[in-house]
């Protein structure tokens, strides 16, 4: 019966056997019975609300102390935290809520990109700017761009999600408009968790000079594009 049992359990992606409830292969999950409406909702609730696996999880994890969550992904380890990509996507969805209920205006930005949705404009038009001013500023420690990109996917989708909803919320609420603060407070926000991740432990005093050594590349770096903006206008 028991070897019946485990012939029957043969992964469906990898087409090789079960022993337990996982494949050892891929991490897909086995469950005997068909799934029925009450497993759907309850597979539902505990995905979305799961203290370790699910997105709103990750979020609330990586405002706490992003840097064990990029150390994570970057070694290699994936599926048990939500993804850089998956994250984003909440951001994107967050973006779209908020100009399509809000404001057209993206913490105090407008932004008209071509041919391109606003909740894609804004991550393009900004998280390259804030990738640069990483790589540059932490480049004498980790050279790695993509542990840059991951840092700041992880760190800058959560922080844009918390300051857009309470700016929202007083918005609505008390008809009040920060106009640029919510985004200065954003900036400065996302590169001091940024410096979290890649400061050592034994020299945590060091993340607020590394904020400020964030925020004058990024400024420079704006300074340089806006000079040779003006400069190729004028010519």
């Amino acid at each position: 019966m028991e070897e019946t049992i485990t012939q029957k359990r043969i992964c469906s992606i990898c087409e090789i056997p079960i022993a337990e409830n996982f494949c050892s292969r891929c991490g897909q999950k086995f469950t005997p019975k068909p799934t029925s409406t009450l497993s759907l909702i309850v597979d539902f609730f505990s995905n979305f609300f799961s203290l370790e696996k699910s997105g709103f999880a990750t979020i609330l994890k990586i405002l706490k102390n992003p840097k064990p969550i990029v150390e994570n992904y970057y070694s290699g380890y994936k599926n048990y935290y939500a993804s850089p990509g998956k994250i984003l996507l909440y951001g994107i969805g967050v973006v779209a809520l908020h100009v399509n209920f809000v404001d057209e205006k993206i913490l105090g930005l407008s932004l008209n990109l071509d041919n391109l949705n606003k909740q894609y404009s804004f991550w393009l038009a900004l998280l390259p700017f804030l990738l640069f001013a990483s790589y540059l500023s932490f480049i004498r420690i980790e050279k790695s761009f993509s542990k840059h990109l991951i840092s700041l996917i992880y760190i800058a989708t959560p922080w844009f999600m918390v300051i857009t909803i309470l700016n929202d919320l007083i918005f609505l609420v008390w008809d009040k408009e920060f106009n640029v603060w919510p985004l200065i407070l954003y900036i400065i926000l996302v590169f001091f968790w940024n410096s979290r991740v890649f400061t050592s432990k034994n020299k945590k005093w060091f993340v607020l000079w590394n904020t400020i050594i964030q925020l004058a590349v990024f400024m420079g770096i704006i300074g340089i594009i806006v000079l040779t903006t003006n400069q190729y206008i004028n010519n």
